[in-house]
C-alpha cells in the first residue's frame, strides 16, 4: 500500500511539475491567440450589428 501511495505522490508533482513548465513556455503564445480571438470576436460583433 506505501508503495501505490508513493506512486500517486510521484505521478501528482511529474503532472504539477509539467503544467508549471507548460505555462511558463507558453503564457506568452496563450495570451496572444486569445487576444487575437478576442479582436476576431469584437469585429464580428462589430460588423453583424451595422
Amino acid at each position: 500500500m506505501d508503495s501505490s501511495i508513493m506512486y500517486f505522490v510521484y505521478i501528482l508533482i511529474a503532472v504539477v511539475v509539467g503544467v508549471f513548465l507548460l505555462k511558463k513556455v507558453t503564457s506568452c503564445l496563450i495570451k496572444t491567440v486569445l487576444g487575437i480571438i478576442l479582436i476576431a470576436i469584437l469585429a464580428a460583433l462589430y460588423f453583424l450589428q451595422s
